[in-house]
């Protein structure tokens, strides 16, 4: 209706507001059509969500899966804010924003008082930083598993124990999520048990870790805490890893993306990859089409692949809508 009277009369926006006593900002709300605003608390598959999609280019998708430097970045089309998020497990530790904070037990130390309530609380006052910090995401809990005494990151883990770990990961994650509007986003996705190399290098020519193991391995012991996270806490974000599993990477890995993360477990939250020369470990394009939501740390060699891998058709406009969605209802829940 208003861009109709705005073409028949030849009106500005300053000219239309005028006439119907509204404010500039009103007449470019009711020209965009939806708003991103408008759907917050809406259900997951809402048919508006798929009319909101409608508004966004791909160029815009592709900036805002492409560019995941610890945020998810402005889409005018549709009034949505950037977010913030910053990295764990421990507390505060942003320095995209140089915000830290209280530097809290490790992991290993929570899942030693077999505590639930203690693994709560601390994750009550974490979130609480978090928030007065003005951070909208924390990339915690870690929570591979101590498969060797030597793991480089075996303080940030919880256990050996998968059971143990998916325990102390429910009880974080339901302390962040259910006190604080801040986003939990465990790590990594999956069989991240070896630091050595995990994304390999070119410098030395070194390949990526690659972990080797049946079906039923990965299921009884590395992704069941993930699963319990999924099924328990509902979770709504999650890290995938760099090093390969069965020669394929993690981040590129549809099997454990699309299929047992959200077809089998019922996942509905968004999918990140971890920090660091993503556009080395995997194409951008094929960790999109694999189930990634958005590339970290991003930026124009990622963008790039998407838009290279849009236009060879390894990549669909509903797959780039995919992912878009589940960013969108994820930060939905977190900002103002």
């Amino acid at each position: 209706f208003v861009a109709a009277l705005r073409k028949e009369n030849g009106y500005t926006q300053k000219e239309l507001a005028e006439k119907l006593f509204l404010s500039d900002k009103a007449i470019s709300k009711w020209e965009r059509g939806l708003e991103f605003y408008d759907l917050r608390g809406k259900d997951y598959d809402d048919p508006q969500w798929d009319k909101l999609l409608d508004q966004i280019t791909v160029d815009e998708m592709v900036e805002l899966i492409g560019w995941g430097r610890f945020q998810t970045v402005t889409i005018n089309s549709i009034g949505k804010l950037a977010t913030l998020d910053t990295d764990g497990p421990a507390g505060v530790n942003s320095f995209m924003t140089g915000s830290f904070g209280t530097g809290y037990c490790a992991g290993i130390l929570v899942a030693q008082t077999w505590n639930e309530d203690l693994a709560y609380k601390l994750a009550q006052g974490i979130s609480q930083e978090l928030q007065d910090f003005g951070l909208n995401g924390w990339y915690g809990p870690s929570m591979n598993l101590h498969r060797s005494a030597f793991g480089g990151r075996n303080f940030e883990y919880f256990s050996e124990d998968p059971y143990l770990t998916g325990i102390c990961a429910c009880e974080i994650t339901k302390g962040v999520q259910e006190n604080h509007p801040v986003l939990v986003c465990p790590k990594h996705f999956a069989v991240n048990e070896q630091e050595t190399f995990r994304r390999g290098s070119s410098r030395k020519k070194y390949d990526a870790v690659d972990s080797i193991l049946t079906e039923r391995t990965a299921r009884e012991i590395y992704l069941k805490p993930f699963e319990m996270l999924v099924r328990d806490a509902k979770v709504a974000c999650i890290m995938t890893s760099f090093n390969k599993i069965n020669g394929i990477f993690a981040g590129a890995n549809k099997d454990l993306c699309t299929h047992i993360l959200r077809e089998e477990w019922g996942f509905e939250g968004a999918v990140v990859t971890d920090w660091g020369d993503m556009d080395i470990v995997t194409d951008g394009a094929d960790a999109v089409a694999a189930g990634n939501d958005i590339v970290m740390p991003g930026g124009p060699p990622v963008i790039a692949q998407i838009l290279k891998g849009v236009q060879e058709k390894r990549v669909t406009r509903r797959e780039l809508e995919n992912a878009v969605s589940h960013l969108l209802d994820m930060t939905s829940k977190v900002t103002p």
